[in-house]
């Protein structure tokens, strides 16, 4: 992961839950298939680039004493240097 300055970059993470509930990471990929192979993933492919706007664009462009005010979808900022995570 390079970090380049007016940049974003959307990764997915590949899970599996054991029969114990554990989840295990499987992979991370750089470049995630945003395609519909089920009803599942298509309902969270539409939500996921819905919500990525809302940060890159409303967010992103925001004043910095209005950020708090913006609506970010699933997308929860987990860290003062502006980076976020999802919640789906």
């Amino acid at each position: 992961m390079e970090n380049r300055p007016r940049t974003f970059e959307l990764f997915g993470y590949d899970f599996m839950i054991d029969d114990q509930f554990n989840p295990w990471l499987i992979e991370i990929n750089s470049s995630p298939s945003l395609g519909y192979s089920t009803e599942i993933t298509e309902k969270l492919v539409k939500e996921v680039l819905e919500d990525t706007v809302k940060v890159v664009v409303d967010y992103g462009m925001s004043k910095k004493w209005d950020k708090s005010k913006i609506d970010t979808g699933k997308f929860v900022r987990i860290t003062n240097k502006g980076k976020f995570k999802y919640n789906h």
